[in-house]
């Protein structure tokens, strides 16, 4: 998937049907595969629920992924039961995902230092929003 955009119905008369796509979507574990035109160009698209949102994720077409081969091994690896075992009980043990560490640590502390060395009185610089969901 490339990228993701917030899907908002176009005024109150198209509330319920977004409403309905939504819950039905969700209800039944589906998601939406479309085209759209971004930027001049056609988009294969992928629209799935995600609580109370619609989120479009824009897609590759086949002809610009590059092929599988030489990237998984030749051969079957032997894998027995008790590693596989291991490697599940492994993944358990992380538990569920700390949306704590799903921020952008990074461009906080490029935010903190660039502050810091604002000279006193300079209004702090507002990050702009962005409405894309990644």
């Amino acid at each position: 998937m490339e990228r993701g955009y917030y899907v908002a119905p176009n005024g109150p008369a198209a509330n319920k049907p977004y409403v309905l796509l939504r819950d039905a979507m969700d209800d039944h574990g589906s998601v939406a595969i479309g085209k759209i035109a971004l930027r001049s160009k056609e988009t294969l698209t992928l629209v799935r629920p995600m609580g109370e949102l619609l989120v479009l994720h824009s897609l590759r077409w086949p002809d610009q992924i590059r092929t599988s081969v030489g990237v998984a091994p030749e051969r079957p690896a032997d894998i027995s039961k008790d590693e596989l075992a291991a490697a599940e009980q492994l993944m358990n043990s992380y538990g569920p995902l700390d949306e704590e560490n799903l921020r952008d640590h990074y461009r906080e502390r490029i935010e903190e230092i660039v502050t810091a060395s604002a000279p006193p009185g300079t209004p702090a610089a507002k990050t702009p929003t962005v409405h894309r969901h990644r």
